[in-house]
């Protein structure tokens, strides 16, 4: 199939060279651009106006070429990898145009056709053992899943190169939920007729359910590799990645020694996952000494926190802590420093991971806290070979590792091994029979729901996320 171009265009009332030199920080106003650096290998995110009947959506990327006041050349992740060219042209006096163009591969123009409701081509029958992955690829949680399907890729390269699974290749079939429930069932049924034998289910929570009824009904094991509240494993699923409760006893009591500060004020989402962490946080905060003076929730995917800050302000709250997910995470933040709340607090974000803070911004994350099994500058030997191969594979435009795509090459890895080992034993049973030295360390599952590893603090400098311990 060859590529499609789709364009897209906006007349502004700014002579040209203020239009270009207003990319960086325009704050929303062309094409819903976020973009702190224009520079090569600054990130930038768009709303893009195509797609129909389904509007329009988020790409996130990097700036990959800029002629000044004429050209900038974006290289994307999400919701497909491809590249995004705007010119810039004079129309008059004060009135340029800027013209968007999207080369769209097979990918784009799949994924564009199934969000605007036609059917695509089943994968053709190949003999191959198909793995499914569902990840956030549109929504508020592309944030967070940037590398996901790169990290997935790459876990099925190296099983192939090894023999695959017991002699047969392994093949990836990748589904995009939206970070929405209702398109996570339909996508994990689309999986399941592919013939995946495994869905690695790295959505939320609130899809995570959905997924798992489909996929009971056809006897098809699911993983969700990334941190969740826990509960719900059974013969046909499992749940891996970090639990709330251990975050919170990872990071409350070191934060509040290191700040002096001890009322908190929690922001999170109603659905499951935020709500659990909010559970744990009531209890384990005051056991540790602090108070919680208040607390806000909003719905998935809201764009405004005015209100949220005002009442953080207004109780007097030293401490945040945020259970905020993806794109909604990246406006609070942008909006908590546009507002001067940084300044009043200091912030502890449970999903605050390495794509997360790119686009939220160097200045807006700086020392915003963190507590999670990975970050991509963890020592050890396994992690440095595994960075090494991802940028060799991928490039250096390709979306930094966090806990959310390091942990679905793990799980993939947990599943291979098991298959080979124990090829008998249920898939989920047969995982947790597993020892594995992985980025983020020996894994094994002990007594427990999900697989011992430990919990590291970090916090936001000018250039990454440094662990502390």
């Amino acid at each position: 199939m060859s590529d499609l171009v789709l364009a897209a265009t906006e007349t502004v009332a700014f002579e040209r060279e203020d239009v270009f030199a207003g990319f960086a920080g325009t704050n929303g106003w062309l094409f819903g651009c976020r973009c702190d650096r224009l520079t090569v290998g600054g990130t930038v995110s768009l709303s893009v106006p195509f797609g129909g009947e389904s509007g329009a959506f988020r790409i996130y990327g990097r700036i990959t070429a800029v002629i000044p006041e004429t050209e900038i050349v974006i290289t994307h992740h999400q919701p497909w990898s491809g590249r995004l060219r705007l010119r810039l042209s004079s129309v008059g006096p004060m009135r340029t145009r800027v013209r968007l163009t999207a080369e769209i591969g097979e990918e784009g123009v799949y994924w564009l056709m199934r969000r605007s409701g036609f059917p695509t081509p089943e994968p053709a029958a190949s003999g191959a053992v198909r793995i499914g992955l569902l990840t956030s690829k549109s929504g508020p949680g592309a944030v967070y899943a940037l590398a996901t399907e790169n990290t997935a890729r790459l876990a099925v390269e190296e099983l192939n190169e090894d023999g695959g699974i017991r002699g047969t290749a392994a093949q990836l079939v990748v589904g995009d939920d939206g970070t929405d429930p209702s398109l996570a069932a339909i996508e994990a049924a689309r999986l399941v007729r592919a013939g995946c034998r495994l869905i690695v289910a790295s959505v939320t929570s609130a899809s995570f359910g959905p997924v798992r009824r489909v996929a009971a009904r056809a006897g098809v094991p699911v993983i969700q590799p990334l941190l969740n509240e826990g509960g719900g494993s059974n013969a046909f699923s499992m749940r891996l990645g970090e639990r709330p409760a251990l975050q919170l006893r990872a990071a409350v009591k070191p934060i509040m020694r290191a700040t002096g500060s001890r009322n908190w004020f929690l922001v999170g989402h109603d659905y499951s996952w935020s709500l659990a962490a909010g559970r744990h946080a009531r209890r384990h905060i005051p056991e540790s000494g602090g108070r919680v003076a208040g607390e806000a929730r909003t719905r998935l995917g809201s764009h405004d926190y005015s209100r949220v800050i005002d009442q953080i302000q207004a109780s007097r709250a030293d401490l945040v802590l945020s259970t905020l997910v993806g794109q909604d995470e990246v406006e609070f933040e942008r909006q908590s420093y546009a507002a001067g709340l940084r300044a009043q607090t200091n912030t502890l974000s449970l999903v605050f991971e390495e794509g997360t803070r790119e686009h939220v911004g160097a200045p807006a994350a700086l020392g915003v806290w963190s507590a999670l099994g990975y970050f991509q500058n963890l020592e050890g030997e396994h992690n440095t070979e595994f960075l090494r191969r991802y940028r060799q594979r991928f490039g250096r435009w390709a979306p930094l590792v966090s806990t959310t795509s390091e942990s679905v090459y793990t799980a993939i890895k947990l599943y291979a091994q098991a298959a080979v080992a124990n090829p008998s034993a249920p898939v989920v049973a047969g995982i947790r029979m597993q020892r594995l030295d992985v980025p983020r360390g020996r894994l094994s599952f002990g007594d427990h729901e999900t697989y011992d590893h430990r919990i590291s603090l970090a916090q936001s400098t000018p250039d990454y996320l440094k662990v502390l311990g």
